[in-house]
């Protein structure tokens, strides 16, 4: 191996265990992590390959989407100043993302054995992580007490692991993903369920995610697994009708979530299920969400911009949960649409159907996987993080890099060499 890709992999390696082990305690490295593994995939693509990584048509077209919208709500004035500068911090990291993504099946890891120590490493860090995340959550954090300096009568609240709650979540579906084709592939079995050994490491590894799922305080990541893991089973024998099935209910909750806002409430109010006060609070929020997108249904309030929604004192009034404009409403949907108008509806529909046809094209084995990994997000983006939160976009980032070395080639292409001068031979 060259000097050039030795760095490139170093580089990787610690990249993931830097997200993973140091994300547990600081959240916001997680940033600076994934840029560092971007960058490093990104740059070795354009040394190694004589040309730029370049995203899908879909993702491309969706890129250029929110660059123009911002770059027009800017130039005509926006309204809240703070949600420009919002948006130009934000755009950049988005762009990194996804050329990130696009460079992942042409880099050094599309060589297989190079890929192999990479899903090893990651599923090493994984468990690493898992357990770490037990001892903070089962001992009422001892590490971060000591790395921290926080004294023993301090409280520490389980919600501060909640992002590595749903990074172990999401991480253990390419990792899964990966060792079932790898066992396939070396047993040349058709069927990897008759290989005990691949059964109880799959086993193992999922159940140490669902023991993380059950410590921790993040009630959406344990949604997501659980509803991820029963709807790969259900679908496994009939995948396309399941991706099918994913790819419409997304883009219908996309350009109509606003319109369940009152719904919802009352049908979930009908069942005999204690629902935890979080949900009501998030319904509360919808609400105000759908109204303030009534409000604005075409041109949106700024990109970032759904904290500046007014909260009139009679709303106040009637809630019961929300008290003041959160950062964010706690769904994708509904803050791309609240926030970036129509534009912002059509942004996550091109997002959705590149995802979509990524898994189709990419390798049939993987696909069960990569779905469970779709529904694991959607859940999560769809209850409780920011869209334009670092940390989440760091995280999903990872998730579809990992995801997108699945679909590198058996034998990856030789670089481009330089032309032969034929006066030379002479």
């Amino acid at each position: 191996m060259t000097a050039p890709n030795q760095v490139v992999k170093i580089t990787v390696f610690a990249g993931i265990a830097l997200m993973l082990v140091v994300g547990l305690y600081a959240r916001h490295s997680m940033v600076p992590s994934f840029a560092l593994i971007a960058v490093a995939l990104i740059v070795h693509v354009r040394w190694h390959r004589g040309h730029w990584p370049v995203p899908s048509p879909l993702v491309l077209a969706a890129l250029l989407l929110l660059t123009g919208w911002l770059t027009i709500r800017t130039l005509i004035g926006e309204s809240c100043y703070r949600c420009a500068a919002a948006g130009w911090q934000m755009v950049p990291f988005i762009w990194l993302l996804a050329a990130a993504v696009a460079a992942a099946p042409l880099s050094i890891f599309a060589e297989p054995e190079l890929r192999r120590q990479l899903f090893i490493w990651t599923a090493m860090v994984t468990m690493l992580t898992a357990g770490l995340l037990a001892v903070e959550l089962l001992f009422d954090a001892p590490v971060y007490r000591f790395v921290a300096g926080r004294p023993a009568d301090a409280i520490v609240g389980p919600a501060r692991y909640n992002r590595t709650a749903a990074l172990l979540t999401l991480i253990i579906w390419p990792c899964a993903a990966w060792y079932v084709m790898a066992a396939k592939q070396a047993k040349g079995d058709r069927s990897w369920r008759s290989n005990r050994q691949v059964l109880a490491l799959l086993l193992l590894g999922f159940a140490a995610v669902a023991a993380v799922n059950a410590l921790s305080d993040s009630e959406t990541s344990a949604a997501g697994f659980i509803l991820a893991l029963l709807f790969t089973i259900a679908c496994y024998r009939i995948i396309g009708l399941g991706l099918l099935f994913v790819t419409a209910a997304a883009v219908a909750l996309l350009l109509g979530f606003q319109h369940l806002a009152d719904i919802l409430p009352a049908v979930l109010a009908e069942w005999p299920v204690a629902w935890p006060d979080s949900l009501w609070h998030r319904f509360e929020i919808w609400r105000h969400t759908a109204a303030a997108i009534a409000e604005r249904p075409w041109q949106g309030w700024g990109f970032d911009g759904y904290r500046e929604v007014p909260f009139a004192s009679a709303d106040r009034e009637a809630a019961r949960f929300m008290f003041e404009t959160p950062t964010h409403p706690h769904n994708a949907g509904l803050q791309l649409r609240v926030e970036l108008g129509l534009a912002g509806s059509l942004f996550g529909v091109l997002v959705v159907l590149a995802v979509a046809r990524a898994i189709w094209v990419g390798p049939v084995a993987a696909r069960p996987w990569a779905l469970g990994a779709v529904v694991t997000a959607a859940i999560i983006a769809e209850l409780a993080y920011g869209l334009w939160q670092g940390s989440w976009l760091a995280m999903l980032g990872l998730v579809m890099v990992l995801h997108g070395l699945l679909a590198a080639p058996a034998t990856p292409p030789t670089p481009p060499t330089p032309p032969t001068n034929v006066a030379d031979r002479s």
